[in-house]
């Protein structure tokens, strides 16, 4: 999957790499990825949270369209393959509880 930076000046492949979210000031939590690539940065910890967990989800959803179907090429087996891999996302990735 691809991400492009806030600052549109970044294009990265995310495949095997790590994400994760630090604090950078009070006001400040960014999304980096293991090679210190800043994608993204916000204002709370709640919305830099929502964006690597939107992160993740998109993630998993392309990864079970390409175990399903290969390449897409065409809208229909899109929308079938998207569907599926709704269901398979719900096995393949989870959140770590809380406590």
């Amino acid at each position: 999957m691809l991400i492009r930076s806030q600052d549109k000046k970044t294009v990265v492949n995310t495949g095997d790499l790590t994400m994760f979210m630090y604090k950078k000031n009070e006001n400040c939590h960014c999304i980096c990825t293991e090679r210190c690539e800043e994608l993204g940065s916000y204002k709370t910890e709640e919305r830099a949270m929502e964006v690597l967990h939107l992160i993740a989800k998109q993630s998993a959803q392309c990864k079970a369209v390409e175990i399903l179907c290969g390449p897409v090429h065409d809208g229909q087996t899109q929308s079938i393959a998207l569907l599926l891999a709704e269901e398979i996302e719900k096995m393949w990735y989870t959140d770590m509880p809380e406590e």
